[in-house]
């Protein structure tokens, strides 16, 4: 049963609120910083509170489902950082390292000296042996003496964020507040706008710049200028900036998989305009075969999964229905992906609802996709795959189903209301259309 609503829960939602606020800006540019690295990339992250840092190294987890984050605790002395963090690297999955850096090493001069000069001493090492981005997380105090103490090293750094001070009682699980391209559904049209010109002002900053470090840097920020005008609808804007800035700048990198993946957005707004024979040519001539020689099998199937989009939207559900079931489910078996297990189910349901299978679809819904989304604790995943239980209901028609769907998107539009997100309108569409409205 849920747990009633309390003063105390009250005035922790209000807390979770003003924690949203004052931390999301930097944990937002911290997964998108650690998303769009391509190999080694060195952030400074500055957040004075131990348990808020815990809290948002957890957050940033959440948000990243399909990046292994690993946390390294740099706290002996004698430890060797590089091979710590190079120990983990045994394949070309997507991960990045979070390195807290202890105050109680810091505070010992000696420990400190000692550990900033093995940094600035194998400096060179590093992009080569740990091909992820690292993020350092070190209370302010300690910064300048970190900077000063190793320039070498840090003059890899791409960014230094800083997390504001939040109570303990005001952290929220930020990474719920993820979106299919990026960026947060419940920024306002002003903070949209506000975004892109400082994302603007920073290209034009570092445009002539030919350091690699700074122009994958300016990719990144390109690459989230791109995600904000296809969230506004400027499709032609977004695919000029993947077609002319980020294919040929890759290109001169020689950073063969992420001219892939841009070519893989590239596709998708292909798709979203109607252009499927393209889309499908781009996922299965240029991008498939990158990721089969680089051994990526998630990037694989998830490829493969965006071609059983194209393949249903073009009617060819058996084929479709066949590469959900024989390429894309086993991976993320194999991987224990639990979420995408889920995802790539509730598509399997949609197939066989599109063939009139409407039990098999709603067995699979109920049985395998909402428990294990339950399980995860996937809010949005929830009210989601609720929403689309309910329109198998409604789709059915048998005796009791109508009112069982009812019951489901009032559930979902409590949570998508609650969130802020989109779904909500969509919705109470289907429920005025349906005449669904609650019964008093």
């Amino acid at each position: 049963m849920a747990e009633p609503l309390t003063a105390a829960t009250l005035a922790s939602e209000a807390a979770t609120d003003t924690a949203a606020e004052v931390a999301g800006d930097a944990l937002r540019l911290l997964r998108r910083s650690l998303q769009r690295s391509r190999g080694f990339a060195l952030l400074l992250c500055v957040c004075e509170l131990p348990t808020a840092r815990n809290q948002f190294i957890a957050q940033l987890g959440a948000a990243m489902p399909d990046v292994e984050l690993i946390t390294i605790d740099a706290a002996d002395p004698g430890q060797d950082l590089l091979e710590a963090l190079a120990a983990h690297v045994t394949d070309a999955r997507p991960r990045a390292f979070m390195v807290v850096v202890a105050d109680a090493l810091l505070a010992d001069p000696a420990s400190a000296q000692r550990f900033l000069d093995t940094l600035n001493l194998r400096r060179a090492e590093w992009p080569h042996r740990v091909p992820h981005p690292v993020a350092f997380w070190l209370p302010r105090r300690h910064l300048g003496e970190v900077t000063r103490g190793a320039p070498d090293f840090f003059d890899w750094r791409s960014d230094t964020i800083d997390f504001p001070e939040v109570p303990d009682t005001a952290l929220r699980a930020l990474g719920m507040r993820e979106w299919e391209f990026g960026v947060d559904p419940r920024f306002s049209a002003e903070e949209r706008e506000e975004r892109l010109r400082e994302l603007k002002s920073r290209i034009a900053a570092v445009a002539d710049a030919t350091d690699e470090v700074i122009v994958r840097q300016r990719l990144a920020w390109w690459d989230e200028v791109a995600e904000l005008e296809r969230v506004r609808g400027e499709l032609n804007e977004a695919l000029r900036i993947y077609e002319q800035e980020d294919l040929p700048a890759f290109g001169r990198l020689g950073d063969v998989r992420s001219v892939a993946v841009s070519q893989g957005e590239i596709a998708d707004i292909l798709q979203a305009r109607g252009e499927l024979d393209e889309a499908l040519r781009i996922r299965e001539q240029e991008q498939l075969p990158v990721y089969r020689r680089h051994g990526d099998v998630r990037s694989v199937a998830i490829t493969q999964g965006k071609i059983a989009d194209i393949l249903q939207a073009r009617g060819q559900l058996d084929e479709a229905l066949r590469i959900r079931e024989q390429e894309e489910l086993p991976v993320y078996r194999r991987l224990g992906d639990v979420r995408s297990v889920a995802v790539t189910q509730g598509k399997i349901a949609n197939i066989l609802q599109d063939r009139g299978q409407l039990d098999e679809a709603l067995t699979i819904r109920e049985q395998e996709q909402l428990p294990a989304l339950e399980r995860l604790g996937d809010v949005r995943g929830v009210l989601v795959a609720r929403a689309n239980l309910a329109l198998n209901l409604l789709k059915r028609a048998a005796p009791g189903d109508r009112d069982k769907a009812r019951s489901l998107l009032c559930l979902a539009l409590a949570d998508a209301r609650r969130l802020g997100i989109p779904e909500a309108g969509q919705i109470e569409e289907i429920i005025q259309q349906h005449n669904l409205q609650p019964k008093a």
